[in-house]
């Protein structure tokens, strides 16, 4: 029999981190659903957490003190890495098995996604609003 994979958690491993361990480790964590790595972004403006959990699908979002997770966006397809754009208002989210990208406007909850290349898989934002995204079978 196989033994079932551990869930990802997030441990908080800043050398000036304050909040107070809940694991063996002495890192205080949180334990998520998915069993697949995280890409995380800090909402800096909400003091939030947004964390990629693709094999559920969703996007997690966790408030920054707590680690208490506050909110879910279900998404269409596995996102796997994730970006704010500069105002915060957007967040970005790769989903390599659709070959897309994947915005989700953080007020209303709407979706809209493009085309990426095949198996898009980093992405980031500059201060001018521009998306940059890495294609893994291509390369580029």
């Amino acid at each position: 029999m196989a033994l079932p994979l551990p869930l990802a958690t997030i441990l908080l491993l800043a050398a000036g981190c304050r909040r107070p361990a809940s694991s063996d480790s002495g890192f205080p964590t949180v334990e998520l659903g998915s069993r697949a790595g995280s890409s995380i972004v800090r909402h800096e403006g909400l003091h939030r957490l947004c964390v990629a959990e693709p094999d559920l699908p969703i996007i997690s979002i966790l408030d920054q003190t707590s680690l208490a997770r506050v909110d879910e966006i279900a998404v269409q397809g596995h996102p796997e890495q994730l970006a704010l754009s500069p105002d915060g208002e957007v967040l970005y989210a790769t989903d390599r098995d659709a070959d897309r990208l994947v915005a989700v406007d953080l007020r209303s909850g709407e979706q809209r996604s493009v085309g990426a290349g095949a198996d898009p898989v980093g992405v980031v934002t500059d201060d001018d609003g521009c998306i940059y995204v890495t294609d893994f079978a291509g390369n580029s």
